[in-house]
């Protein structure tokens, strides 16, 4: 997990002007740096909007592309299917996702979703930046894994097999390839988080060139009934060459 110790915000002088229609006075500022925890990434929140790709079922955020894992399952050789291509679309702050909320901010997240099935599978995104750029990847995330679909609200998880059922990672490919499964992927640490949200752990790279690409990640072990991921406030900062 990375801690950041927050950084000072320039603060300019405001100059007052008179407004249009005597509507008051408008207050104006000089323009300040960029600020270091900008989110460089394009709908990284999920409030823009959605586009199909290439099955009815993959409904991917603007600005990402879906990936999907298809193949055995070599961890588990009584599951003859395999990895599938999961059900992908947004979810928003509406009933059915109410309660629990499957939304951690705003008012879309993401849902990766599967039922009697494992997959392996997530979004990326190409990002231009800076060469020699400190960059951080964060995210949101929560998986609900049970075979009682009746308790929206609990993870139905008896063993320590099943506590590992459902993980979450993040990582960055500083060459800017699209392959998750490349060895030029940095990855975080994966973890498992149930039935509320929690942060992903973070990852951090410095970038070798113009182009990085980001990779969210979520992986189902075990066919539940219920194997359901929720994504939310995805997040690529930066930090100046001067912090240590």
């Amino acid at each position: 997990t990375i801690t950041f110790t927050p950084t000072s915000t320039p603060t300019d002088t405001p100059t007052a002007t008179e407004t249009p229609y005597g509507f008051g006075t408008a207050v104006t500022f000089e323009p300040v740096p960029t600020p270091t925890r900008l989110n460089l990434l394009l709908n990284g929140d999920f409030e823009g909007g959605w586009h199909e790709q290439e099955y009815r079922e993959i409904q991917v955020p603007d600005g990402w592309t879906a990936w999907w894992y298809e193949g055995p399952a070599e961890h588990d050789p009584e599951n003859d299917l395999g990895y599938v291509r999961p059900e992908i679309h947004g979810v928003r702050l509406a009933p059915p996702y109410l309660d629990p909320p499957r939304v951690h901010s705003g008012y879309q997240a993401v849902g990766i979703f599967s039922t009697f099935k494992v997959v392996d599978a997530g979004l990326w995104q190409q990002v231009e930046v800076g060469g020699g750029w400190i960059l951080i990847l964060t995210g949101w995330g929560h998986a609900w894994s049970t075979n009682d679909p009746t308790d929206p609200h609990n993870s139905q998880l008896e063993t320590p097999d099943d506590m590992r059922n459902a993980t979450f990672q993040l990582g960055i490919d500083p060459t800017g390839g699209t392959d998750p499964f490349a060895p030029t992927v940095i990855w975080g640490a994966s973890e498992s988080i149930y039935d509320r949200y929690g942060p992903i752990p973070a990852v951090r790279v410095m970038s070798t060139g113009p182009l990085v690409t980001v990779f969210v990640r979520v992986r189902a072990l075990w066919p539940f009934q219920v194997n359901d991921f929720y994504l939310d406030a995805i997040t690529l900062s930066y930090l100046p060459e001067e912090t240590p």
